[in-house]
């Protein structure tokens, strides 16, 4: 099991789509950095060219290294492309291996020397981890190079800019210990990433185009979004439970603990479900 486990993770952290997906996620991190340089050098010649008393009743709390990091910015081109095409990001990496794999005999060759069970559990486990580097990478990526340009300010929500409020997931821990607040973001985003990759092991090896596979995760949070919002609109509900939203933490209606975790443990038991039965019960049969 162990020596499965490590050959799978091996393969899909040296799989060239795994480095296409988090390039591109860090990509587009590097342009929101770039962003922030670009405001924060822009506000620092507009306090060089006031005079000292000035200075000291100016705060730079907009600039703060937490409101300009990628999940915080909500009103951002990048925000909005990173958070739009996450789903794609995560599932890139084994979508595409996959469908080669059992195009070019790889796959009988591991099915012949292990259990069911045995590969079941490994291309899991290693495409869970791959789905989920890719998207929360590029996050961490992000947030010690905001880090680098802008000032560490602690957020405070007095302010018009700051949009988490109160029904926002871990709010208060935003206003007090913003730090651990954005390495619980970025696991939260690798539970989602890694929960959202292995979704295409449902989908089977009878879809015969490698793209198709990627765009399945993405097509059912799509389908899921579309129909959570027009049910929150008729029964007038206030919480997101659209597990495409979910990954942004500034969504645009509040994101309450109890939401995120329901949806992270539903999408796991749906895709451990799917992808047992799918793989185990049906094509290994």
């Amino acid at each position: 099991m162990t020596k499965s486990i490590k050959t799978e993770l091996w393969k899909a952290l040296h799989n060239p789509m795994f480095y296409l997906s988090t390039a591109i996620g860090i990509a587009i991190a590097v342009s929101n950095v770039i962003r922030s340089a670009s405001r924060i050098q822009y506000f620092n010649e507009a306090m060089a060219s006031l005079s000292p008393h000035s200075t000291s009743s100016r705060s730079p709390i907009g600039y703060s290294l937490f409101i300009q990091w990628l999940p915080i910015a909500r009103t951002t081109l990048c925000h909005q492309i990173y958070f739009f095409i996450w789903p794609i990001l995560a599932a890139m990496p084994f979508g595409w291996s996959y469908h080669q794999e059992r195009q070019n005999g790889v796959y009988n060759q591991i099915i012949s020397r292990s259990s069911k069970q045995t590969y079941f559990i490994s291309k899991y486990i290693a495409v869970f981890v791959s789905g989920g580097l890719a998207v929360s990478l590029p996050l961490l990526f992000d947030l010690f190079a905001t880090a680098m340009v802008c000032p560490y300010v602690v957020p405070t929500p007095i302010i018009p800019i700051n949009i988490i409020s109160d029904g926002y997931f871990l709010s208060e821990l935003y206003y007090f210990r913003p730090w651990t607040y954005a390495f619980i973001i970025c696991f939260v985003d690798f539970l989602l990433g890694g929960i959202t990759a292995t979704l295409c092991i449902s989908a089977g090896s009878k879809i015969r185009l490698q793209i198709v596979v990627i765009l399945i995760p993405f097509a059912t949070y799509l389908f899921l979004d579309a129909g959570w919002s027009l049910i929150s609109d008729l029964l007038g509900l206030n919480f997101e439970l659209s597990p495409f939203a979910l990954a942004a933490v500034t969504a645009e209606m509040p994101t309450p603990e109890w939401a995120v975790c329901t949806i992270i443990f539903a999408l796991l038991l749906i895709s451990i479900g799917f992808g047992y039965f799918q793989v185990v019960k049906h094509e290994l049969d």
